[in-house]
């Protein structure tokens, strides 16, 4: 039996870009039924603006029913009362805590930069969380929920895939230094996870034996000893095999890494 597969085109460039991939499934001979949805800002403003999601009914029933999704890019509305975006909302209603991203350049076509590793991002806390409070005309509260439980839940899912493809050591940051209650939690379930795997080295940011204090919210797991970060800038050459970043605040700060201009993470 084939896989049942949704599909999303999106907003703006969408549609054009999940053509070029479906082109590329069919080349492929995938044999995987193909079942189009609706999702975005363009079909919510077409049905009057009137729903609560940018995802109707109808494509959230399908997408419980199918085996993956493919999802082009989605515009979200940046006004009061619009709803969340849609992958924030796919998310937190499947549970997709770990966005696995893998990275790795060719020597052919950068051979003056070495990058291979696996980026693991956490999706559904931090400011994710989607909590505001507006205190006055004047002031607004967002919230950065972090929790202990999604914290061990997707620091194990890491961990997992560092046992799975024997992976040893670590290198991590994070704003713990300022954010003592919240990257607390986190740092405290990093602690736990080293106790509990001890075959995982901890590393700090030039690539030398950490005594696990060092601040954790960008973490990799790295079998190399050639490994260094810029942080807040780019990562000129970084040979990590697994990297974990807790929720969108160490992008919105600037790490990343720059591949001839276009910016990963």
């Amino acid at each position: 039996m084939s896989k049942k597969t949704a599909i999303i085109k999106g907003d703006g460039i969408g549609p054009e870009v999940v053509d070029s991939m479906l082109h590329v499934l069919k080349e492929c001979n995938s044999q995987m039924e193909i079942i189009n949805c609706e999702a975005g800002s363009e079909q919510w403003e077409k049905n009057g603006c009137k729903d609560e999601s940018y995802i109707p009914d109808v494509t959230m029933e399908t997408l419980k029913e199918s085996d993956a999704c493919f999802k082009g890019p989605t515009t979200t509305i940046p006004k009061p009362g619009a709803p969340r975006s849609v992958a924030v909302t796919l998310r937190q209603k499947f549970e997709l805590f770990s966005n696995v991203r893998p990275i790795r350049t060719y020597q052919r076509l950068t051979p003056d930069r070495s990058l291979d590793f696996v980026c693991f991002r956490e999706a559904t806390e931090g400011l994710y969380s989607g909590i505001e409070v507006e205190i006055s005309d004047d002031d607004a509260i967002a919230i950065r929920q972090i929790t202990r439980s999604n914290c061990r839940r997707f620091i194990s899912s890491a961990a997992d895939w560092a046992k799975k493809y024997d992976i040893k050591k670590m290198v991590a940051i994070t704003k713990r230094n300022i954010l003592k209650k919240t990257d607390g939690i986190f740092w405290s379930e990093m602690e736990n996870c080293i106790k509990e795997n001890p075959g995982i080295e901890p590393l700090d940011e030039d690539g030398n034996p950490s005594d696990h204090t060092y601040y954790v919210h960008f973490w990799g797991i790295n079998r190399r000893h050639d490994c260094w970060v810029e942080f807040k800038g780019v990562i000129d050459d970084i040979k990590i095999t697994l990297c974990l970043l807790y929720t969108s605040d160490a992008a919105d700060e600037g790490l990343g890494v720059d591949l001839g201009g276009r910016r990963i993470i």
